[in-house]
């Protein structure tokens, strides 16, 4: 995992500002198995290696 806290920042942000990218929410959802408690917390990890790669 390549993403710090300032990415988890920027994630947070995003979200504050009512941005989700659909495409990675989905991808959330498949790995929490439909558990919508732990689809966000996939959703953070997988937008935060996002942008770590940017």
């Amino acid at each position: 995992m390549k993403a710090n806290r300032l990415h988890v920042g920027i994630v947070l942000a995003e979200l504050s500002n009512d941005f989700v990218d659909e495409e990675l929410m989905r991808k959330a959802k498949e790995r929490s198995s439909g558990i919508e408690s732990t689809a966000l917390a996939h959703y953070l990890i997988l937008r935060s290696e996002f942008h770590s790669n940017n």
